[in-house]
């Protein structure tokens, strides 16, 4: 049987229609240091029972992407905090300072403007005092969403919702495993959400999965069947 580039693409297409994204509860991703730097489409609303993690931002105003900063297993107090933008040219964009920054997790406007240089940027921590680097993390910045390479038609989400955790739950019970499977339409839209594994602290955070799943986002996609495509997220959770 003879089989073309194009019938061999989508082949191979099919065979990631399951993905699984799997990942450690709460990975810093921000270098060596013990501040964690998080970007997320868009600001959460209170009491949101998850939130839209990213990778990328476009530029403007339009989807209110924030940039969340917090320090980990520190007992030093802190004072104030630095967040500096730096662009694809290495110009620094946006800068904005926190004068009662305590260390504990808090977001703020990523700050995006339109005359900013496309491509990789880079946001800098700076705990008290500018001089006193702490951290950065990079994030892919588009020009718009339609000129987004992420945007792309995949298999893989540009943002990947995350449930928040339940207030006051205690460190010892910081344990378990979480998976999730979403069903993704043409179009990108997350049209179901499956609980597949639940247990620990896992089997409390359910409804929290359920959320996550509903706020991802993928881009669209002509080849995927009407039934739509699967897309597996696991999280495992244990005790620092």
């Amino acid at each position: 049987m003879r089989t073309d580039r194009k019938g061999l693409v989508f082949v191979l297409y099919l065979l990631l229609l399951t993905v699984t994204w799997e990942s450690a509860a709460e990975d810093a991703g921000s270098s060596d240091s013990d501040v964690y730097i998080e970007f997320l489409w868009s600001k959460p609303e209170a009491g949101a029972l998850a939130r839209q993690e990213t990778r990328s931002f476009v530029l403007g105003k339009r989807f209110n992407h924030q940039v969340c900063v917090a320090v980990l297993r520190s007992e030093t107090p802190h004072q104030s905090m630095v967040l500096e933008a730096v662009d694809s040219r290495g110009e620094v964009v946006s800068r904005q300072s926190d004068e009662s920054y305590s260390g504990k997790k808090r977001c703020y406007a990523a700050r995006l403007p339109r005359w900013g240089a496309p491509g990789k940027w880079s946001y800098r921590v700076y705990l008290d005092g500018e001089s006193m680097f702490s951290a950065s993390r990079s994030v892919e910045v588009a020009k718009s969403l339609k000129a987004a390479k992420f945007n792309e038609p995949s298999p893989v989400p540009y943002v990947l919702g995350r449930p928040n955790y339940p207030e006051g739950m205690s460190p010892q019970r910081f344990s378990g495993r979480l998976v999730w499977v979403m069903t993704v339409d043409a179009g990108g839209k997350v049209t179901h959400v499956d609980i597949e594994t639940a247990e620990g602290i896992g089997e409390e955070m359910k409804e929290r999965a359920l959320a996550a799943g509903y706020i991802s986002r993928f881009p669209m996609d002509s080849r995927r069947p009407a039934a739509g495509i699967k897309y597996r997220r696991a999280m495992n959770f244990r005790p620092d």
